[in-house]
């Protein structure tokens, strides 16, 4: 009969955390899907990722992130030897949201927080990719817009853990003591995603491009290196 008590007093401590630490959930959208598709190939020819143009330092995701999402997602076309043809990106992103001072003040004025309260942050991508031979002719170029948005909702009650309606085109996440899009988890979630439709932009550039063209500059460009 103790056990009930301790048990009672267990599930208010849990419920206290709960509440005074907030808890968030969030689904997110993406206007672009890279192309699942492991085994694409454009015969012997082989890409490297050369060089990157940012608007700023710091912006996500890293060349070395592209890097390893576009070998992990299309594994028979990506290199780092200097013999793949170099694929060469410009690439942009704005991100726009409520301030985090305002999603908290409005969790706690709304209904002092029972209520959970959805708000989006939106991350815009601009990405230019080319490739070009070793002359400098351009092979094949494309530009590309996508966005990503991380669609959270925030509460002081576990009612924040709570699926938020609607599809989700990545793993869902959740969090208790904090916003969910604070967390390392959602901000790789991000990244990864916007890392894998890059490699998917240079994709469908090189499906466009004149396949013939690309592995004459290739053998070429093998024989130099």
């Amino acid at each position: 009969m103790r056990k009930r008590p301790a048990l009672a007093k267990g599930l208010a401590v849990v419920l206290a955390a709960l509440v005074l630490s907030g808890c968030s959930a969030a689904r997110y959208t993406s206007t672009l899907k890279p192309p699942d598709d492991k085994d694409l190939e454009f015969g012997s020819v082989r890409f490297a990722m050369s060089s990157f143009t940012y608007e700023r330092l710091g912006v996500q995701p890293s060349p070395r992130l592209i890097n390893e999402r576009a070998r992990a997602l299309y594994p028979s076309m990506f290199t780092d030897d200097r013999a793949g043809l170099p694929v060469h990106i410009d690439f942009k992103r704005s991100d726009s949201s409520l301030s985090d001072g305002s999603k908290i003040l409005l969790m706690i004025v709304t209904l002092f927080g029972v209520v959970p309260i959805p708000h989006t942050d939106r991350h815009d991508f601009t990405v230019r990719v080319g490739v070009l031979d070793s002359l400098g002719e351009t092979l094949c170029e494309k530009e590309e817009t996508f966005e990503i948005d991380v669609n959270a909702w925030i509460s002081y009650w576990p009612l924040g853990l709570l699926p938020i309606p609607g599809r989700s085109d990545l793993p869902r996440e959740y969090r208790v003591g904090d916003l969910v899009e604070w967390s390392p988890a959602s901000i790789n979630k991000v990244n990864n995603h916007a890392a894998e439709c890059i490699a998917g932009v240079v994709v469908q550039a090189l499906k466009s491009a004149d396949q013939a063209k690309l592995r004459a500059a290739f053998q070429e460009r093998k024989s130099r290196v």
